[in-house]
């Protein structure tokens, strides 16, 4: 693999700079992508036993991780437990829902002496992928060093599928070398066979994601948390999650067409990407809307909440506890070609659900809830207010909307337990407490 690490070591000056500075500003694990963790960190890996690795890039990982590590940890209890991300977003979610005693930390760049450097300082007995992260010196290195590689939570996307397909003389080798692969649907599990992964260990274990917890409000609750947020028990909360560039105008279109006849809704806008909300802010302007951020009400509390304003979601890991409040819920990525977003945490919550035409990143969620008549889908501003206005002049309507997706998401509950049997039978000598 020199000729990889050449290039990426050459073209160094132009992707770090972009990284530090435009895509992750103040990234505080800069070192740590490199390979070179504090000393503390290293110390604070328990001794007495090598720790299985669970790598999850970001947020979505390390939710799907979650359910899946505390189902590992029932049945392994005396194991030792590490867990990587890629993004600040993910290590801070990983810190906030994990256990105190799992080590958490930024996994290494996928450069030859960036990975050894990590490999040094966990000495995993197992590694364990979210997903579907092909990184080549990963696992490699980890192969080399005799180290059993699974995936779990697998999935091959249809805009992944051809680009990887396209390097299958690089990736079928290192692919035939992972011990076990649990992937998402029978899709899914098909495509990573015909890249050249062993087909006896492929297996189909359905999505971590189903199986993640989430808080259970009652009524008291919700309004209660409504009320910090300046929202009154009778009126309707509109969030939009995961927005896009080109997505942000058609919803806020939407608002204001809804709102000639329903004065009383409320939007929030919760960007994928929170360093776009200067950007969002000065769109929300120019539509004769005032934007509110999220932080600031940190610092003065909304009082009440005005029909001119649109609460701007700017802070992390609060918009699976915010759709707890919607009404109604619009999933991003969806109105323009990036591929959608998470359906499982408003679904799990009963909430409807709108989307754009969008949804191949997760097509199977998305044709299951198509399946049980528990989705709706637009691709203008003007759909997108006929959709809404439509929830708000029968709430029986969207309440039942909501009831059927959390009962088909319900119906696919169960894939921790399976990947945790089946990912034992492939990797007992390792997971072992003896």
């Amino acid at each position: 693999m020199w000729w990889y690490d050449a290039l990426w070591i050459l073209t160094m000056p132009v992707w770090l700079a972009f990284y530090i500075w435009v895509k992750r500003p103040g990234h505080p694990g800069i070192a740590q992508r490199f390979g070179r963790y504090p000393k503390s960190f290293v110390d604070a890996i328990p001794s007495g036993g090598r720790p299985v690795w669970l790598h999850a890039v970001s947020v979505g990982e390390v939710i799907a991780a979650a359910p899946l590590l505390e189902a590992l940890r029932r049945k392994y209890p005396k194991k030792r437990w590490v867990v990587s991300t890629a993004t600040p977003t993910g290590q801070k979610l990983a810190r906030e829902r994990l256990p105190r005693d799992v080590g958490v930390f930024f996994a290494p760049w996928d450069i030859g002496f960036c990975v050894q450097r990590a490999l040094t300082a966990i000495h995993p007995c197992l590694f364990i992928g979210m997903e579907t992260e092909l990184w080549p010196n990963l696992l490699l290195n980890l192969q080399a060093a005799g180290v059993p590689v699974a995936v779990a939570n697998g999935r091959v996307s249809d805009r992944a599928f051809p680009r990887y397909h396209a390097w299958k003389a690089l990736f079928a080798p290192i692919l035939r070398g992972v011990r076990f692969w649990g992937m998402q649907t029978l899709k899914d599990a098909q495509r990573i066979a015909d890249l050249g992964a062993s087909p006896p260990a492929v297996h189909v274990t359905g999505n971590l994601k189903a199986d993640a917890a989430i808080p259970v409000w009652d009524d008291q609750q919700i309004a209660k948390l409504r009320s910090g947020f300046g929202l009154g028990p009778q009126v309707p909360l509109w969030v939009a999650g995961s927005t896009h560039p080109g997505e942000e105008e058609m919803i806020v279109s939407a608002l204001r067409q809804v709102q000639i006849d329903r004065p009383d809704l409320r939007l929030m806008i919760a960007p994928r990407h929170p360093e776009r909300t200067g950007e969002v802010e000065s769109l929300v302007r120019r539509a004769g809307l005032t934007p509110i951020r999220r932080s600031s009400m940190k610092r003065q509390p909304l009082e009440h909440w005005q029909g001119q304003a649109v609460l701007l979601i700017d802070t992390l890991g609060e918009l699976s506890n915010l759709y707890g409040l919607a009404d109604f819920v619009f999933v991003g990525g969806s109105l323009v070609p990036r591929g959608g977003h998470n359906l499982l945490e408003p679904a799990q919550r009963s909430k409807p659900i709108l989307t754009g035409p969008y949804m191949h990143n997760f097509q199977s969620i998305f044709e299951l809830l198509q399946a049980q008549d528990a989705i709706r889908v637009a691709a203008t501003s003007e759909s997108l207010a006929a959709e809404i206005r439509r929830w708000l002049r029968d709430p029986g309507l969207s309440r039942s909307l909501g009831a059927r997706a959390c009962a088909a998401v319900r119906s696919q509950a169960g894939s921790a337990e399976k990947t945790v049997e089946l990912l034992s039978e492939a990797c007992s000598s390792v997971l072992s407490d003896k």
